[in-house]
């Protein structure tokens, strides 16, 4: 079974509108979480749950889209 991503039409605009949104919050987020002690943690576990958004979107078939 092979592994992979595929780059469609509707995969493409799906992770565009994924990437607007995450980078709207990630714009919106730095505003509201200044000062925070915990801010590296709050990007790191935004940016591993856009990442996983992607895979799910561009899933080639159900074992990558369960990794995602």
């Amino acid at each position: 079974m092979a592994l992979g991503l595929v780059n469609d039409g509707v995969g493409g605009s799906m992770a565009f509108v994924i990437e607007a949104v995450l980078a709207m919050v990630l714009c919106y987020s730095a505003g509201y979480m200044a000062g925070e002690a915990a801010i590296v943690a709050f990007y790191g576990v935004l940016n591993a749950f856009g990442c996983s958004m992607m895979v799910l979107v561009m899933a080639d078939n159900l074992a990558v889209l369960f990794l995602g």
